[in-house]
């Protein structure tokens, strides 16, 4: 009868316990373009994440996100001038079930800038639940090769929280991440008992998606002056890196610095011959339709064949 009892116990826990692992959300794909919220005993960051610069990490990290993995996670190595990483779970079992489901390695596209995010990784396919946030400009780690891999792809990006993130305790330095055997192993009882002063992710939500465009970007207001930084950079599938652009960008918006439309001349500057095509419909306040007269006016000069 005891052993009967103590089964329905079992298995009342089991069905009320949370969500833990099922295969099938390795197979999410992510939206081109999403923000996420992370709230920590520091306060919130918020981030966005471009899976255009690395599909299967970003899709993850989407994941990883969305099934409510990055609950109560230490942020166990917090290295001053450099980074901020986290993403051991608790419960070791968690940690071996998505770790069985590696991600492929990609090449890096984003630089590790201030405050980007990257997947933490010691070898070929190793990227699997950990991320580090830059604290600084660590151009160095995009090209850093070891152990078969080169750099370090970026995923997102911190776009809100900035001073949250630096108040993340960092007296331990690198010593717990010379210690990851044992956080996996004894899990958040264990860090809360040996270095009390260690922050951590309480939670994680999903809080903005949207469709990119046709070349894996988010949907800008407003188009690129043909020509200008952001539309070269467009045209071969990138968004343009400079750091006026990245910032418009990350509101939904074109660089109005970099995409000044193109004033068009003035006619009261551009003389035409009486009588000709183009004075008669410039008497009218219109433009003469002929496209000869439409070309030589956008380049500020009357056309030469009908104001010879």
């Amino acid at each position: 009868m005891k052993k009967i009892i103590s089964f329905i116990i079992l298995i009342s826990f089991v069905s009320c316990s949370p969500k833990l692992f099922k295969e099938k959300w390795t197979k999410e794909q992510a939206p081109d373009y999403f923000k996420a919220r992370f709230e920590t005993t520091q306060g919130n960051f918020d981030i966005e994440a471009n899976r255009a610069w690395s599909p299967k990490a970003v899709d993850r990290l989407y994941q990883l996100i969305k099934n409510e993995f990055y609950t109560d996670i230490a942020i166990f190595r917090v290295v001053p001038g450099f980074v901020a990483q986290f993403g051991i779970h608790n419960d070791s079992l968690i940690n071996a079930s998505w770790r069985n489901f590696k991600i492929d390695d990609e090449k890096v596209i984003e630089s590790n800038d201030l405050m980007t995010i990257s997947f933490a990784r010691g070898g070929v396919k190793t990227r699997t639940t950990q991320i580090f946030i830059n604290l600084k400009n660590n151009k160095r780690l995009d090209a850093l090769a070891y152990s078969g891999v080169k750099g370090f792809p970026v995923i997102a990006k911190v776009i809100a929280g900035k001073e949250t993130v630096l108040k993340f305790y960092d007296g331990y330095g690198d010593r717990l991440g010379m210690r990851q055997d044992s956080l996996n192993k004894y899990g958040n009882k264990f860090i809360r008992s040996n270095y009390p002063e260690i922050d951590f992710i309480k939670k994680a939500t999903i809080v903005e998606v949207k469709k990119g465009d046709a070349k894996g970007g988010p949907k800008l207001k407003g188009e690129f002056t043909a020509g200008s930084c952001c539309d070269k950079a467009s045209k071969k599938g990138k968004a343009c890196g400079h750091g006026c652009c990245k910032k418009a960008a990350a509101d939904g918006n074109i660089c109005a610095k970099c995409n000044k439309p193109k004033e068009a001349p003035k006619k009261s500057a551009i003389k035409f011959k009486p009588d000709s095509c183009c004075d008669k419909a410039d008497k009218k306040g219109e433009t003469c339709s002929h496209s000869c007269c439409k070309k030589a006016i956008d380049e500020g000069k009357a056309c030469p064949s009908c104001n010879g």
